[in-house]
């Protein structure tokens, strides 16, 4: 559960305030995007910050917090400084900078820098072969593809995204990318479809205990509803 990990993570602050002292700004990282998973803003800003303090940099965990705000502007500026940035922290997380990037750009109607973006990690796979990129591509490409109207191009996407999400065992990312196929499947009237990806949602947010994918799951089940009952009149 998000709780478990939680404690997990701040036993291993302790620790490392005594044996590697460099790497606590990367494990306040990690706490904030356990926050953030959970619905905890407030507490994710504040471990982002302490880890921005710390030396370290909080993306993309910070720009996703702030979409999950409202911030979409501030994210996208914010990516955009990080790419800038030389530390080993930045480098080593560029990929997934990046592909948060195309999604932040999409989402701003940035459309021509996020099909920038998405280029830049599709024409070099042997760079970001990593499945968590290439989940977060098929999420960013997603977004683009809802911007052009192109809504069964990017349940395509969607379904990529979660099939590679579940490759690493990335139940609560997985979850997220099930709660916006489940929206555009809402939109296309296809409402069985829907039901079973919010049925999955569902399952993990209760497994994992995160209030946050609870939430999101009764907002888009409510929405189906008033969906469902429209059709049936």
């Amino acid at each position: 559960t998000l709780k478990e990990a939680e404690r997990l993570v701040r036993a291993a602050l302790d620790q490392l305030a005594f044996d590697a002292p460099w790497a606590m700004g990367d494990a306040l990282r990690v706490l904030g995007d356990i926050h953030l998973a959970a619905g905890d803003l407030a507490e994710a800003e504040a471990d982002y910050r302490a880890a921005h303090a710390a030396g370290w940099d909080p993306q993309p965990g910070l720009a996703l917090l702030q979409l999950e705000q409202g911030h979409a502007e501030a994210a996208f500026s914010a990516l955009e400084r990080s790419l800038i940035g030389t530390s080993w922290p930045t480098l080593q997380r560029r990929g997934l900078i990046l592909a948060t990037l195309a999604k932040v750009a999409a989402r701003t109607d940035r459309l021509e820098r996020a099909r920038e973006v998405i280029a830049e990690l599709e024409t070099q796979p042997q760079r970001w072969p990593m499945a968590s990129i290439r989940a977060l591509t098929a999420e960013a490409k997603a977004e683009l593809f809802i911007r052009e109207d192109r809504l069964a191009e990017a349940v395509a996407e969607l379904q990529v995204a979660c099939s590679r999400w579940n490759e690493i065992g990335s139940a609560i990312n997985a979850a997220d990318a099930r709660l916006s196929l489940a929206d555009l499947l809402i939109r296309l009237d296809d409402h069985t479809g829907a039901e079973l990806e919010l049925g999955t949602v569902l399952a993990v947010a209760r497994k994992v205990d995160s209030p946050r994918l609870l939430w999101r799951c009764e907002e888009l089940q409510a929405l189906l509803a008033g969906a469902t009952k429209k059709a049936a009149q």
